[in-house]
């Protein structure tokens, strides 16, 4: 995506390509960040808030997407949208540290969202090692599925925990870029882990 804010009086001009983003059904307004000077570093990028309808903002055509469905995905097109200084976020040339902290509870949300993959694929694992039989009793009382379960509860708690730590400290108003990290990367390596565990213990 490239975006380019001029100013101009009272109001920024803001001309951009389609960008894709998450979108909510009757959201009022969407958070968009772009260049306002010629500086191509982070001092040169701000936020605005654009409100919906808005002259210059057109959304395209919702995306269908394989997963994550509750959470609408569309294309946020602004061609020459004029908006008001007021409408900044924080402060000119805050706008890449507003969207550091907006990723950083983004990847929390992430994490949580692949903790109830992993979650969920664990306790139709654990169900179907119940149900599932062979040689005459439940494949859960075989040393080999055992142990696979174990892996995928132990990777489960682990990525939990560093979930809860992070936003223990995001609670607390306390740093947690390196928590939230740390959390994301757990929980969907866990979920990765997890779900192609159950896969192969389905198929056999």
């Amino acid at each position: 995506m490239s975006l380019r804010s001029v100013s101009g009086g009272d109001s920024d001009l803001c001309r951009v390509n389609p960008k894709l983003m998450r979108r909510l059904p009757g959201l009022y307004g969407h958070a968009v960040k772009g260049l306002h000077t010629a500086r191509h570093n982070s001092t040169g990028i701000s936020a605005f808030l654009v409100p919906m309808p808005h002259a210059g903002l057109s959304l395209g055509k919702k995306e269908d997407k394989l997963g994550i469905r509750a959470s609408s995905t569309a294309n946020i097109i602004l061609e020459d949208c004029r908006i008001p200084l007021g409408n900044i976020l924080g402060e000119r040339g805050m706008g890449f540290k507003i969207a550091m902290q907006t990723l950083d509870s983004g990847r929390l949300g992430i994490a949580a969202q692949a903790l109830g993959i992993a979650q969920a694929s664990l306790d139709c694992a654990a169900d179907y090692a119940h149900k599932r039989t062979a040689f005459g009793a439940p494949i859960g009382k075989l040393q080999a599925i055992q142990f696979k379960l174990a892996d995928m509860a132990v990777a489960i708690e682990s990525a939990r925990l560093l979930t809860w730590r992070a936003a223990m400290l995001r609670d607390a108003n306390k740093h947690f870029t390196k928590e939230a990290a740390m959390a994301k990367l757990a929980a969907s390596e866990a979920a990765t882990f997890v779900s192609h565990q159950v896969i192969m213990q389905m198929a056999s």
